[in-house]
Order: C-alpha cells, then structure tokens, then sequence
C-alpha cells in the first residue's frame, strides 16, 4: 500500500513540475511583452518557481502521508484478524489430505504402464491401416488411368469415323463449285455483248445532243438579253404611272379637306348660336327645379331607414344563397359525372365508388345548408315586398321631382355639352385648317413634277406596249425551242443510263465469277487439311489401342498386394481388442478414485491460493504502513518549519487579490454600459431578422407608375435621387448610436488595461499556487473591440455604395419612365387630331354610332332626327317617310350600310397607315425602357424579366372587320324589326340595343406599373455578434497546521504450500476396423476389358 501511495506521488509531483514549467513560460512571456523584464529577472523567477513547487509538494505529501498512514493502519488490523482465523482452518485440512495422495498415485502407476503396452501395438496397427490406404490410393488411380485410356480409345475412333466423313463432304462441295464456275463464265459472255449494242445507242444520243445546244444557248442568251430592255421599260412606266396617281390622290384629298374646312366654319356658328339659345333655357329650367324639390326631403330619411334593413338582410341572404349555390353545383356535377360514367360501356367500378362517396358527401352537406338557407329566404322575400312598396311610394315622389330636376339638369348638360361640342369644333377646325394649309403646300410641290411626268407618260407607255410585244415573240420561239431540247437531252440521259447500268451489270457478273474462284481455292486448300487430320486420327486411334493392352496386367498385380497388407492388418487388429477389453475391467476402479481425490485437491489449493492473496494483501499493508510510518514522521518536522513561511505569503496574495477584485467591477460596469449601447445600435441595424438599412429608398420602394415618379437629378456624369428623407434620417441615427458606443468602448478599453496589468501582478506575486486554482494571466476573452467597430464601419461603406449603385441606374430607369409616357400622351394627341379630322376615324365612328346615339336618352342627340339625317347624309325626309318592306331595306341599305361602307373603303385605309407611322417614336420608347430594365438586373442583380412593359395597342388589329361587324349587326337588327307601311325611324325605335364601335387606336397615358422584387443587401446576423468573457479570479487557501499521529501493530505469518496435483490417465482409444474396400472395386477392370 505504501508503493501505491508512493508511486502516487510522484505521479503528482511530475504533474506539478509540468504544470509548473508551462504556467511558467506563458507568465514569462506576458511579462516580456508588458513590463519588458531582462533577462536577469528571468533566470532568479525559476529558483523561486521550483521553490514553491517543492513547497506545495512537501504540504501535499504530508497531509497525504498522515491520511495514508491511519487508513493503512485501519486496514491493516482488519485483514490480519480474518487472516489469522482462516489460517488455523486451512492447517487441519492440510494432514489429511497428504495422506490420501499418497494411496491414489501407487494405484495411477499401475494402470500408466498397462496403458503404453497397448500404444506401442496401437501404433504398429496404425502403420499397416495407413499403408493399406496408400495402396488403396494408388491401386484406384492405376484403374482410373485405365478407364481413361478406355474412354480416349472410344473418342479417338470416334474422331476417326467424323474425319472420314468431312473428307467425303469437301470433295462434294469442290464438285458444286466447279460447276458454278462454269454458269458465271456463260453469263459473263452474254453481259459483254449487250454493253457493246448500248455503247452504240449512247454514242448516237450523244451526237444528236452536241448537234442542239450550241444553238439552244444562243437562244437563251438572246432571250435574257431581251427580258432585261423589258424589265427596264416596264420600272420607268412602273414611276410614272405611281407619281400620277400620287397626284390624283392628293388632289381628291385637298378637295375633300377643303370642303370639311368650309362645313366645319358653318358649323361653329351654329354652335355659337345654339350656345346663346340653351343658357336662356337653363336659367328658366332651374327656376322651376328649386320650386319642386323640397317636396322629396320629407320622405328621404324613412326611405334609407327601410333600405338599411333591406340591404342587410339581401347581405345575409346572398352569402347563404352563394355557399347553398355552390354545394348544389358541386352535387349536380358530380351527379352528372355518375350519369356520364355509368354510360359507358365498361364503366371503372373504383371511378364510380369514388365519385358515388363524394355525391353523397355533397348532398349531405347541400341538406345541412337548406336548414339554414329556406327560412332566411322566406324571412328575405318578406322583407323585399315590404321594400318594394315603400320603393314604390318613394319613387313616385322622387320621379316627380326628379322630373323637374331633369329637366333643369338636361339644360345645364346640353349648355355644357353645346360648349364642349363648340371646343371640339374649334379644335377639329384648327386641325382642318392646318391639313389645308399642308395639303396646299404639297400641291405646289407635287405639281411640277406631275407637269414633266405629263408630257412623258405616253412615250414611256408606247415604249413600254412595244418592249412587251416584242419581248413576248422571242419568249413563245425560246420557250418552243427549250421544250425541243430537254426532249432530245432526257433521250440522252436515258442512254447514258442504260449503259451505266449494263457496265454496273458486268462488273457483279465479273465479282460473282471472282467470288467463285476464291471459294474453290479455298475448298481445294481445305480439303488437304481435312485429308491430313484423317490421317492423324487414324493412327492415334492405333497408339491407344496398344496402350490399352499393357494396362490390363498392371491392375491384377496392384490388386494381389493390397489383399496381403489387409490380411496382416486383420491380424493386429485381433490383438488390440484383446488387451482393450481387459483395460475396461480395471480402468472404471481408477477413475472413481480419481473422482474422490481431485475435488478433495482442488477444494484445499483454491483455499491455499485464497490464503495466499490475504497474505499478500496483508504482508503488503504491513510493510507499507511501516514506510508510511517512517515518511510521516520525518516529514512533520519539515512541515512545521514551512508553515510560519507560508502564512506570510498568504498575506501577500490577499492584498493583491483584493486589488483585482475592485478593478474587475469597474470592468463589468463599463462592459454592461457597452454592451447596452452595441445592443441598441445592434437592434436598430437589424430588426425583426432584417436589415434596417433603407436599400428601397435608392429604387423607389419598388414601385414605379403614373402617380408615383420620383423627382430625380440628370447629368451627364451622375443621376440621382432628389428626396432621400429615409437615408438621411436612417444615417443620422446610426452615426449618433455609432459615436455612443465609440465613447463607451474608449472607456472600457481603458478599465480592461489596468485590470489585466493587476492580474498580471496577482498572478506574479502568487506563482504557481494561484495558477493552479485555475486563474490564468489573461484578463478577457472573445470579440476585439477595434476590430469589431471597424467592421461594422467597412458594412456601413458597403451600404452607402450599394445604395449609389441602385439610385443611379434607377434614375436613369425614371428617366426612361417619363419619356414613355410622355410618348404616350403625345401619340394620343396625334390619334385624337388625325381621328377628329376630316375623312378622319372619328366620321366612321359617328355614322357607325348614330342609331344607337339616336336611341340613347343622355346622348345629345336623342330622337333628333336632323342630327341623324345630317350625320349619314340624308334627307329627313328619307328617314320618316313611310314605305313598303321593300322599299324599306333598300333605303336602310342606302342611308346607313352604303354611307358607312363607303366612308370605311375611302378612309379607313389613310387613317391606319398614317398611325403606323406616327406611333415610331412610342414604341421606341418602350424598347428603350426595356434595354433599361435589363441594365438594371445586370447592374444590380434586381430581377426585371418578369416587368411587363408592353405597347397597350394590338399589333394585329383588324379594324375593318371591327367596323363592318358593327355595321352588319346593326343593319341585321334594323332588317329584323322591319314591317309593312313603316320608316326607317321607326325600324330604328323598335330595336333594343344597337352595337356600338369606339377608337381603338388609342394608348393608356398612364403605362405600365413597374413592380420590382424586393431583393435586401445580402447581411449575415452573425456579423453583429458580440462578446467579451472577463477572466474570474480565486485567492489561495490559509495554510493548515500540522497533525501528529502515533500507534504499534504485528507481522503476519505465510501459509504453507501444498503437494504436487495427482496426474490422472486418460482411457484409452479404441481401435477401429479396416474396411476391406478393394473387393467393391475388383470387377472393375473386368468391365473395362468388356
């Protein structure tokens, strides 16, 4: 025990000096790089380092010792009392059992020798069975080696007999190929002189081809020569006869826009007059309004009241009606998808099971729903009559007033709309005059150019007639002469093709006969060999039968000597049964002799080696309870003389500790005001897991529409926002929380130096004792503070210019924004003057509209027959006279389908050529915002495919089609209502509703909205991660004094040891049998030789 407890301590004390070393180099370095310390200082620290330790040591080892030292004690007096009783016991087991060993071993003596008589006749018996089996061996190889020569003899004649037979096949096959080789020759000769007869053909084809072109390329060449005069004839009559009709055309054009100019300027002055006339009846008619309307105030208030209720309940009933209307619309259709299903011819019995499920889930739920549905139902049809006669009441009155009211209204609107009739046409008649003054203009142009062309059209149109008549002879003499020469061409093609195909011919006869030849070289060659593999065969089928004949006395010598060896065999194996049978009558009496004894052994060497581990249990505390008795004793000498020095250290270390302790409050102080200050400054950079910084300021919270432009500063170095409120307040804050926390963090840096600078001292003065107690040199660990706010000054930076980037390539997105739509605005006003114009698009839509505008109550034009007259073109006449079926249709297609038809043919084409034109500038501007868009994602990666930014107008519209449908459908209506001895206003009256056309060339003012996807500055939380551990600190413990201890104890007494184990003889192995296996195999050889 005093080993163990020794070997423990220099375990300990190797750790110490390790510790020792380590803790000593890294407080040796921290105080080269703080206080500078010279080398001198360095070599008197280690003296004191190891000081200490022997020190610590010396303590640790005696109070170690003197707890040794009673535990060995205590143990020790325990174990040797049990020890000296179990000893007592094992002395009186031990005289008997000695006695007995000695009857048994006499007895095992006796039966051993028995036992090696019959090994050694064992052994012998075991040489002749292992010879008797290596003869066997060898004598059923000699018969498989003669079965085997058997079997090669067989496969040899068989070989033979196949040999003969491919010999007789090769001769046959040499025969058939020399008889093909004859057929091949024959055909060859025939090929030959049917080549020679095509050649012939060929040549004479040939020769009648050479005889045809020469003439027939002269004949093209003239043809071409003439094509190419005509073409240039026909271009020049071509120009002439485009700038005449350019001319015609623009003269019809001034004409009918100088008639618009003159109709127009009639017009406004019926307009003004019309202007003086209706503000005289609006005055009169809102005399007479504000007599009546104080009758309706009286029952308004009773009217809302019921209509309150009304709509509450009509609120509450269609929400129940709409859930009950959706159920039974989900029944029914799965109703019907059963009906469907169950149709066909074999329906899916799982499809039906489903659908059969779901329906009746659906009605369940359709039942459930009408509980609920028919009585709010009946309760609602309750309160809508109520309603209704109260409606009915209430607009008897309101009709009433609103009679009067109408009518003062009706001459306020028609002032309004006679004024707004009067700036149209102000505005249309300006446009009149300058398409007058333009058209004039052209005129003095064109003209001139019309006199020259003038004078020559007719030359050029002579010219022209003359060239095609000319043109047109030598195309009917080329064409007849070229239908010649392919005939006589295609006659040599055909030649030429024949006798291709006759030298192709020849050469497969040629190849086939070549083919032959080689197959009967090779058959020839081939037959040699087959012929000397026949030979072979031959006499290797003569060797083996030979061979064959000198294996069959070799077997029956093999087989007489294997007999003789298991006769001997037999003989031994007599013996050995003998002497075993008297060894079993003997061995069962030593055995349970053995039986008795070995327990009786083995029960007293378990106690003996029981005994011996308490002895040496015991022997071993007895001897280290006296080395630990000696050690305790000379180390409380030693003890007592350290102990005044140790208190006094304790002293030292206190003062010093409590010094750390009063800094290491400042420190947690500051780092709590810091770490609140960061947290705040933390909190306002990232929010709810997001970045606070305002990116979506710099692209206009990414959203961009008519209503919505940012104000933005263009110049040709930069583009920039005007407005930017959120960075600027954003900014503001930051840098404020930033500079806190910069103060804070200047104040904390500084408590931090002057606490590691004391704990270096505390950590100096108290050595490696205050080391161990875990304090280590290091005042504080985790983020560095300078680092950290220099980081967060670098992401600021990266913000800024993240937030420039965006705002640039957006104002120029702005940019390009304004000019769409103020491409918008101005191709609208285009549409609207060329629209408005005379023979403009607006005429076709006027005369289109004017039934349906006859027929509109709000329309100014309501029943106003000369308006309707003078818009199509007609008398009044026309349009109230009464007439027969008949004549009926033949006015409706006068008046109104020949009018419109006629304005659609003569207008419509101009109009839409004349927008293709002007909208250039329009579609410009919205490729140029696109190339934008993508500069952006590229630029920012903001992703901008999915903006759609397209023209609002169709690019395949059909107008035409648009009007003339309009235009049937209206005459199919006026057609339909039709009856004898009626008019065409009355036609007109009875239809319900005339379709109506509007101008479609026309674009949205507004844009397109350009909705961007929020994609925020990519920004890792991590990053604003803070954390600062400051180190904890301990103090040494008081030293301890020191405890003496006195006591006596006995050496114990060894046990003594035992006689050797008895030996015990194992039975013997019996013999086992030769089996006389030679005689199953005997036949053997006589079967072979069958």
């Amino acid at each position: 025990m005093m080993k163990k407890q020794g070997r423990q301590l220099n375990i300990l004390n190797g750790l110490f000096l390790k510790n020792t070393k380590e803790q000593e180099e890294k407080v040796l370095s921290a105080e080269i790089q703080k206080s500078q310390v010279d080398l001198k200082d360095k070599k008197e620290t280690l003296p004191e380092r190891q000081r200490e330790v022997e020190v610590m040591l010396g303590r640790n080892s005696y109070s170690s010792g003197l707890r040794t030292y009673k535990q060995l004690l205590e143990k020790y007096l325990k174990r040797s009392e049990k020890y000296s009783v179990d000893l007592g016991e094992y002395k009186k087991a031990y005289l008997k059992l000695n006695s007995n060993l000695k009857d048994f071993n006499l007895l095992s003596q006796k039966i051993a020798d028995k036992k090696q008589v019959y090994n050694s006749e064992m052994i012998k018996y075991e040489e002749v069975k292992k010879k008797y089996e290596q003869s066997l061996k060898e004598y059923q190889e000699i018969t498989k080696e003669y079965e085997n020569v058997i079997n090669d003899r067989k496969a040899a004649q068989k070989k033979f007999e196949e040999n003969s037979l491919s010999l007789k096949n090769i001769n046959d096959e040499v025969q058939n190929l020399i008889d093909k080789k004859s057929v091949k020759n024959d055909a060859f000769i025939e090929i030959k002189e049917k080549l020679a007869v095509e050649q012939e053909e060929f040549k004479a084809a040939e020769s009648q081809l050479n005889g045809i072109v020469s003439v027939y390329e002269l004949l093209k060449k003239n043809y071409q020569e003439k094509k190419a005069t005509f073409e240039e004839s026909r271009k020049k009559y071509h120009h002439a006869n485009t700038i005449k009709n350019d001319w015609e055309m623009l003269i019809k054009d001034f004409e009918k826009t100088k008639s618009n100019k003159e109709k127009f300027e009639q017009n406004l002055q019926a307009i003004d007059d019309k202007v003086k006339a209706t503000e005289e009846e609006a005055n009169i008619s809102n005399e007479i309004y504000n007599f009546v309307e104080p009758s309706l105030v009286a029952m308004t208030e009773k009217y809302k009241e019921h209509k309150k209720v009304y709509e509450a309940a009509a609120i509450a009933y269609n929400i129940s009606k709409k859930g009950y209307d959706a159920e039974y619309a989900k029944f029914s259709e799965l109703k019907e998808n059963l009906q469907e299903i169950n149709s066909l011819k074999n329906p899916s019995q799982t499809v039906i099971g489903y659908i059969t499920r779901d329906m009746e889930a659906a009605k369940n739920r359709v039942d459930n729903l009408a509980k609920d549905f028919y009585p709010l139902e009946e309760k609602f049809n309750l309160q809508k009559n109520v309603f209704e006669q109260v409606s009915t009441s209430y607009v008897l009155v309101k009709n009433l007033v609103d009679e009067k009211k109408g009518k003062s209204k009706v001459s306020n609107e028609t002032l309004t709309e006679t004024m707004d009739a009067q700036k149209k046409i102000t505005m249309v008649l300006e446009v009149l005059k300058s398409k007058y003054g333009l058209l004039n203009h052209q005129r003095g142009q064109s003209e001139e150019a019309f006199k020259v062309i003038s004078q020559q059209y007719e030359e050029l149109e002579k010219e022209f007639q003359k060239e095609q008549s000319s043109f047109s002879k030598i195309k009917e003499d080329y064409t007849a002469f070229e239908t010649r020469y392919n005939s006589t061409k295609e006659s040599y093609d055909t030649a030429k093709e024949k006798l291709a195909q006759s030298e192709e011919n020849l050469e497969i006869i040629k190849k086939a006969y070549s083919d032959i030849a080689g197959l009967l070289r090779g058959a020839t060659v081939n037959k040699e060999s087959i012929l000397e593999e026949y030979k072979n065969s031959e006499k290797e089928f003569n060797r083996l039968t030979d061979t064959k004949e000198g294996f069959e006395f070799e077997v029956q010598n093999n087989f007489t000597a294997l007999d003789e060896t298991y006769q001997k065999g037999e003989q031994l194996y007599l013996n050995l049964i003998e002497q075993a049978k008297t060894w079993h009558d003997d061995y069962p009496q030593y055995s349970h002799s053995y039986k008795i004894i070995l327990p009786e052994y083995t029960k007293m060497n378990s106690q003996l080696e029981k005994l011996s581990q308490q002895y040496e249990v015991v022997f071993n505390d007895y001897q280290n309870l006296n080395k630990s008795s000696e050690i305790v004793q000379t180390q409380y000498q030693q003890e007592m003389q350290r102990y005044n020095a140790d208190q006094e250290l304790y002293n030292q270390v206190s003062q010093e500790f409590n010094h750390c302790l009063d800094l290491k409050n400042v420190v947690l102080k500051k780092d709590n005001e810091f770490e609140t200050a960061l947290n705040n400054l933390n909190q306002f950079i990232f929010k709810n897991n997001t970045l606070t910084f305002p990116i979506g300021e710099a692209t206009g919270s990414n959203f961009i529409d008519e209503f919505n432009i940012p104000e933005i500063e263009v110049s040709e170095s930069s583009a920039k926002l005007t407005n930017k409120f959120e960075l600027s307040q954003w900014t503001e804050t930051y840098q404020n929380l930033y500079a806190l926390v910069d103060s804070i963090s200047k104040e904390l840096k500084q408590a931090l130096t002057e606490y590691q600078n004391q704990l270096s001292i505390f950590i100096k003065v108290g050595g490696k004792r205050v080391i161990d107690l875990g304090n280590s040199d290091i005042a504080y660990r985790g983020t560095n503070i300078e680092s950290y706010l220099e980081r967060l000054a670098i992401n600021f930076k990266e913000w800024q210019s993240e937030y420039v980037k965006r705002e640039q390539v957006f104002s120029l997105l702005v940019k390009k924004y304004r000019q769409y739509l103020e491409e918008s605005v101005k191709l609208n006003e285009n549409i609207a003057r060329m629209s408005e114009s005379k023979n403009g698009l607006q005429e076709i839509i006027n005369a289109i509209n004017s039934l349906p505008n006859y027929m509109d109550i709000y329309s100014t034009s309501y029943r106003n027959v000369e308006l309707l007259a003078s818009t199509l073109g007609a008398e009044v006449s026309d349009l109230t006279h009464l007439r027969n079926i008949d004549e009926l249709k033949e006015i409706i297609n006068k008046v109104y389908f020949e009018h419109v038809s006629a304005l659609i043919d003569e207008n419509l084409e101009n109009t839409i050529n004349h927008f293709s034109e002007i909208r250039s500038s329009y579609d410009q501007s919205i490729i140029n915002l696109r190339k934008q868009l993508d500069e952006m994602e590229k630029i920012t990666r903001i992703p901008t495919r999915k903006v759609m930014i397209e023209s609002s107008l169709p690019n395949d519209l059909d107008l035409k089609s648009y009007f003339t449908g309009a235009l049937n459908e209206n005459v199919k209506q006026l057609f339909s209502t039709i009856t004898s001895s009626s008019s065409f206003i009355n036609s007109v009256k009875k239809v319900n509703q005339f379709k109506r056309v509007q101008n479609l060339l026309s674009v949205n003012e507004g844009g397109n909205a350009i909705i961007l996807p929020e994609v925020p500055i990519a920004f890792d939380k991590k990053e604003l991660e803070f954390s600062l551990v400051i180190a904890t600190i301990k103090n040494i413990d008081a030293p301890v004094k020191v405890e003496k201890l006195e006591s006596a104890y006995v050496k114990p007494e060894k046990p003594e040891n035992l006689a050797d184990k008895p030996s015990y003889v194992e039975d013997i192995v019996e013999v086992e049998k030769i089996e006389k296996q030679h005689q199953k195999i005997d036949t053997e050889p006589l079967k072979a030789l069958a």
